[in-house]
Parts: C-alpha cells; sequence; structure tokens
C-alpha cells in the first residue's frame, strides 16, 4: 500500500551527513549515476533482495546492477513501462535534476549521500539539487529529498524536505517532466504516485509491503 502525508509533523527527516558512515557521492552530473554501491543487506523488493544500489542524477535509485542504465533523461519514462530503460528502480523525484555546472563562478550546490547501518537501514540523500535549464547559468531551484529502505517492515519511504522548481519550466511536449513511483526488474509491474506536479515540502510517501502476496509472480529477466 502507499501513504501520503503533507503535514510537517508526518515527516520524519534523516540528516545523514555527519552520520559514521555515510558516503558523498562523487561523480554525479548531468544526466548520469554512478555505483553500483554495496550496503553490506539485502534490500527486498517485489520478490527479489539487492545488496548494491546506483545513484541516478536525475532524482532515481536503481537497485542491484540489473536493469540499470547510466542515463535516463527527459522525457522521462511512466512507471511502469515493460522494458523500457527505467526498469529495476524507486523514482522519488524522477526529474530533470543538474549535479554539474557550465559556470565556474556559479558552482553547482547540489550533494548526495548515502548512508547504510549495514544491517537492515538505507538512506540516500538528495541535498540542494538544483534543476536544469537552458541558460548560461544552467541550474535554477533547489530539492532536497530523500529515499529510506528499512528491512525490518520491507517499507520504502520518500520523503522532501524543501522543493523549488526555480526558473525550470515544464516542457509543453512532454507530458512526463516530473515522474514519482516505483517499478520491478522486468517493468511489468509499478506504482506510478505522481506525474507532472512537484511534491510540496515536508512530505512523505511511505510505500508498504502488502505482509502476503495473493498471487505471488517472479521476477524473471534475461541479460546478454
Amino acid at each position: 500500500g502507499v501513504q501520503t502525508c503533507a503535514l510537517p509533523i508526518c515527516l520524519n527527516w534523516v540528516d545523514v551527513r555527519n552520520r559514521v558512515n555515510t558516503l558523498e557521492l562523487a561523480g554525479l552530473g548531468d544526466d548520469n549515476a554512478v555505483g553500483p554501491v554495496g550496503i553490506g543487506w539485502e534490500i527486498p523488493y517485489y520478490w527479489l533482495g539487492f545488496d548494491e544500489v546506483t545513484i541516478g542524477s536525475n532524482g532515481w535509485i536503481g537497485l542491484g546492477e540489473a536493469g540499470q542504465t547510466p542515463s535516463i533523461s527527459h522525457c522521462f519514462p511512466e512507471l511502469p513501462t515493460a522494458g523500457g530503460v527505467a526498469d529495476n528502480i524507486v523514482a522519488p523525484l524522477l526529474s530533470d535534476l543538474n549535479f554539474g555546472s557550465n559556470n565556474a563562478n556559479f558552482p553547482n550546490p547540489g550533494r548526495a549521500y548515502i548512508w547504510s547501518d549495514g544491517l537492515d537501514s538505507l538512506v540516500v540523500q538528495y541535498q540542494n539539487v538544483p534543476f536544469w535549464i537552458n541558460d548560461t547559468i544552467n541550474w535554477s531551484g533547489s530539492a532536497t529529498f530523500q529515499v529510506i529502505f528499512d528491512r525490518s517492515d520491507s517499507s520504502i519511504v520518500f520523503q522532501y524536505l524543501t522543493i523549488n522548481r526555480g526558473s525550470a519550466l515544464d516542457v509543453a511536449t512532454c507530458s512526463t517532466d516530473v515522474v514519482i513511483g516505483i517499478e520491478n526488474i522486468t517493468g511489468a509491474t509499478g506504482l506510478e504516485v505522481q506525474r507532472e506536479q512537484l511534491p510540496p515540502n515536508n512530505y512523505a510517501i511511505r510505500f508498504e509491503h502488502p505482509g502476503t502476496v495473493a498471487a505471488p509472480s517472479p521476477d524473471v529477466r534475461v541479460y546478454n
């Protein structure tokens, strides 16, 4: 099931920047990804488990190596889309974010961090990441959000502290400037929570495991 909440009391922000074992992710730019990064335990995701993740600059996190692509870019796929570029991801804010800068006088403030306790908890945090714009300074606005994976109850939580589009514009020819949701390894199963709408500040989305599955369907995919 999915729960959403827009009240500040519903937000349980976990700032991992100064925690022991937190890694600041280097190498993120425009339309790229870094990883996979080992986390020391297995994330239960649909019918499989994954002990490493890939972090995309455009607000997505891939589980394991299967289904990964380093470039999930605008226009973004709907979730789910079978056989697409976004298989096996969670997408807290699949959008045209940008960690790079084309002007040395205006360095990009965006950062990303990953923390795991090595047992059952993982946090991926996007901090002050702006949106890409086509201008002499190619970024604007700011987005601070995170994903929390918890093996104890198989939940996944998206949390949004502050979201500001700045001068980034909707692209009239694209109906998927922003996509929020999850998708399994085949791309046949998933859940799109929001599209074409930025989440508000102090907002949370929680994906809860059903506990029992009436009709289990193993995830099977063949790779060359």
